[in-house]
């Protein structure tokens, strides 16, 4: 597998980052027996906390114009690195990826694809993962006055509060007054993301990885209970492996089974991190044909003083 040193040593050499990655791109295409290849990466990495690294509704605008031009009958491969993000906008692209490509859709996470990313993977009809490779709890995420939470950490305190209320416990007071600074629209507000997030990852499985097939439903019931669940997910950070991915009952091929694959699975998202790392790049969308956007960060100039 091409390591990250050899990337480097590449581009060091005078190799143009942008080209080796067009030039990746196509070789996959060519590999996969010509299905149509994009990658959608995020520099959430190297950019850490900044805004535009994660998914939101500008993505479909991107996706608009790399699909455009691609033949719509040869399926997707989607290499995917992403935290995840805004819910609605992850479900529209799901949608418009879906139409375009009457659901042939398989996803390649060359490291993590998180939250949003993995409901995403979900919609596929195939997940193709490495060792490094990561899936998280798909558990929305809920503003508040304290930065982005997770929905389903806010209804476990709640309920640990009413429960302990109920019983008269001696923690009671503690916990309700945890609970009380989110105000009760926030917790009408979580339960309703939590619901909407486990009923749409079952439909996106049942119409996809798991489409016609008998007695799928309580497979599909397993997979959202392990991915939402926090008495199994732990923490919306938790970064699920390959093995934990298999378990659960996901559809997965391992990446270290095809070493030609791998190689350039792994290359072209190394190219990507070299790119984030070494420009004001924050997110990369591109093709095969050799069409490519960038997201950059916002440089606003120093007013001057007069």
């Amino acid at each position: 597998m091409p390591g990250w040193s050899e990337t480097i040593k590449r581009i060091a050499e005078g190799e143009n980052p942008h080209s080796a990655l067009r030039k990746q791109l196509i070789r996959l295409s060519d590999k996969r027996g010509g299905r149509n290849v994009i990658v959608y990466s995020s520099g959430f990495m190297q950019k850490d906390g900044m805004k535009g690294t994660e998914i939101d509704s500008n993505d479909k605008h991107a996706f608009m114009a790399i699909i455009h031009g691609l033949k719509r009958r040869a399926g997707l491969d989607l290499l995917l690195h992403t935290p995840g993000g805004d819910a609605f906008a992850t479900n529209s692209l799901i949608y418009y990826m879906r139409e375009m490509f009457g659901g042939d859709v398989e996803v390649f996470v060359p490291q993590m694809a998180m939250s949003g990313g993995t409901i995403i993977a979900c919609a596929s009809t195939m997940i193709h993962m490495g060792k490094p490779s990561n899936l998280g709890p798909i558990d929305p995420q809920m503003p508040t006055p304290w930065g982005m939470q997770p929905a389903t950490g806010i209804m476990s305190g709640w309920k640990r509060a009413k429960k302990s209320l109920e019983e008269g416990a001696s923690d009671a007071a503690l916990w309700v007054n945890i609970v009380a600074k989110y105000p009760l629209d926030t917790i009408i507000a979580c339960e309703n993301a939590i619901n909407w997030s486990v009923s749409t990852v079952k439909d996106l499985l049942a119409t996809g990885m798991f489409k016609n097939e008998a007695g799928s439903a309580a497979k599909i019931d397993k997979i959202v209970e392990g991915l939402s669940m926090p008495e199994h997910t732990v923490g919306h950070a938790r970064q699920l492996t390959l093995k934990e991915v298999k378990d659960l009952g996901l559809k997965v091929k391992e990446l270290e089974k095809d070493q030609e694959l791998q190689d350039l699975v792994m290359d072209i998202h190394h190219i990507c991190m070299y790119i984030f790392g070494a420009t004001p790049s924050l997110k990369i969308v591109a093709n095969h044909l050799g069409n490519a956007l960038e997201r950059h960060q916002v440089q606003y100039p120093i007013p001057k003083q007069v």
